[in-house]
């Protein structure tokens, strides 16, 4: 019989609650003598790294129909205020020891209304052994009550679907989900069945489990979906045993039709979001054509630079940097992943001393050098990255960037570059980018700062980027990724190679992408001057 292949069990003993690590709860996990179950989440772990068998915890069966476990009746389980017609209607049958309960075995059907399972509660210390196929179970009282009609409710565990169809008078069909971590699982197998219901009430538990399966479970339903809003720590059956029947039925009827958090909708809504301030620019480009088309840098955006080697990057973003320090009174971080801190602070002290310091054939005076030291670095509004940095992967680099917004209060950070944060690892390189695109885009939104950042071009067929070929959203190394998530991304495209010398130190900035305002093309072009080290806009005759 049943019963005594579940006595013929060595069952381990158990030892104590603990808290569970994977769902968070703090007593909700149990400890045995060889293993660890959470009656929260179910989630198993064995001592000495026992692997865990789809069977374990479940008593195989040979003949193709479950009897009734011997010595089990039917009746009333007072504890829990549930009356004996409502554990007759829902089929569950009690074990007593001396007048007192010490299982409740719980009913599973297929579709077909076939006995496949049963879910035995072992009252002393909460475990819940199966015998049978529950895998092959629906919805705990799904074979109760036929398809169609009106309305339907779902609850959370065998007790909870008990009581919420004891406190609606038996008036309509209240089924249930084995557990909050299987209740997308348990309600998209039963689609068919629930969907055939004008509205579903999901009465699921209050905690963060609970309420995370009930969105999941509501978004497989649309428009019929309702979700009830308990008091804080209560469940079904808390209502039924405190007899608090009235205020069930107030929060049944009050349940509000399901719609996402991140969905928006409605005219109060919309108009509340209207009368926010319009996104102005934190920041400006050094050079006019290009605000033209751009309107600036805003908070939350991410600008992408690209271009073929050598084509002055790393100067255009210096260019930006001093124009922010010097036309706003914003804090900045720098990240210059291919070159040294000395590198990095003689290059933003050149720009401002309108001299290219680190050349040898430069003249300069001690007193230029410090006074353009003291005008860019020594504000302490500039900060970058010192040679000790420890590696290049996106999980540090990212943490970086963290604390120059939120511990320097920096608003706007450049990174130079994004090709250099895997130059060094194995692995999918264009797998490794797109991951490298979304965090940085992410960190730009969440601190809410302008992101400048660099992305090198692909080699290509044909004249090559570093002659003067134009540039394209196409030329991004390794991923598309990278220009779907950019807000901005200009492309600089100059012959490096022309006899001309005007020609081959002047750089078009090509718009590629706008997301802020649609406009693109050609826009401003640049002269790099070798004596001053600086980029100045410059006009064709003709050009307003």
């Amino acid at each position: 019989m049943v019963l005594m292949m579940e006595k013929e069990m060595s069952e381990p003993k158990f030892l104590r609650h603990v808290p569970c690590e994977k769902c968070g709860g703090s007593d909700c996990n149990g400890e045995w003598e060889d293993h660890f179950f959470c009656f929260s989440c179910e989630n198993r772990i064995w001592k000495e790294s026992k692997p865990m068998q789809a069977e374990d915890n479940v008593v195989p069966l040979k003949e193709s129909k479950l009897p009734d476990p011997d010595g089990t009746v039917v009746g009333p389980i007072k504890d829990r205020n549930i009356s004996k017609e409502t554990v007759r209607q829902y089929g569950v049958r009690l074990l007593l020891e001396n007048g007192v309960i010490t299982e409740h075995w719980y009913p599973y059907m297929n579709a077909d209304g076939e006995l496949v399972a049963w879910k035995k509660r072992v009252v002393a210390d909460k475990t819940f052994p199966q015998v049978g196929n529950p895998k092959a179970g629906v919805l705990f009282g799904q074979d109760k009550f036929n398809s169609g009609g009106k309305i339907i409710t779902l609850c959370e565990g065998e007790c909870d679907t008990m009581a919420g169809y004891q406190l609606n008078g038996s008036k309509f069909p209240v089924v249930g989900v084995k557990s909050s971590s299987e209740a997308y699982k348990n309600c998209k197998k039963s689609f068919e069945y629930l969907n055939s219901f004008e509205s579903i009430v999901i009465a699921f538990d209050q905690d963060d489990a609970g309420q995370k399966a009930a969105k999941a479970v509501a978004s497989l339903f649309p428009k019929k979906a309702k979700i009830v809003k308990f008091k804080p720590g209560y469940d079904v059956n808390d209502y039924l045993m405190k007899g608090m029947e009235s205020q069930y039925t107030a929060a049944w009827w009050a349940a509000e039709t399901y719609k996402p958090d991140d969905i928006l909708s409605g005219f109060d809504t919309m108009w509340e979001i209207a009368q926010q301030p319009r996104r102005e620019a934190m920041f400006q480009y050094p050079w006019d054509e290009l605000n033209k088309k751009t309107y600036g840098m805003r908070p939350g955006e991410m600008v992408v630079i690209t271009g073929g080697s050598g084509m002055g990057k790393s100067s255009f973003l210096r260019e930006i940097t001093h124009f922010a320090m010097t036309t706003t009174e914003e804090n900045i971080g720098t990240l210059y992943l291919e070159e040294s801190s000395y590198e990095t602070a003689m290059g933003l002290a050149s720009i401002q001393g309108n001299k290219p310091f680190h050349l040898p054939d430069t003249h300069y005076t001690n007193e230029e050098l410090r006074d353009a030291y003291m005008k860019t670095w020594g504000t302490d509004r500039v900060h970058t990255l010192s040679d000790s940095w420890r590696d290049n992967s996106i999980e540090y680099l990212g943490d970086k960037i963290t604390f120059f917004a939120r511990g320097l209060d920096c608003k706007l950070i450049v990174l130079d570059h994004i090709s250099f944060m895997v130059s060094d690892n194995p692995g999918d390189e264009r797998k490794m980018l797109d991951e490298i695109a979304h965090k940085l885009k992410a960190l730009a939104i969440e601190l809410d700062i302008c992101l400048l950042t660099v992305c090198h071009s692909k080699r290509q067929a044909g004249k090559p980027h570093e002659e003067g070929a134009t540039t394209s959203l196409a030329d991004l190394r390794g991923t598309a990724g990278i220009g779907q998530l950019s807000n901005i991304v200009l492309g600089l495209e100059r012959n490096g190679q022309a006899e001309c010398e005007i020609e081959r130190n002047t750089t078009l900035i090509r718009v590629l992408k706008n997301r802020f305002s649609g406009k693109t093309g050609p826009t401003s072009k640049v002269h790099y001057d070798e004596f001053t080290g600086r980029l100045t806009e410059v006009y064709d005759e003709g050009d307003e």
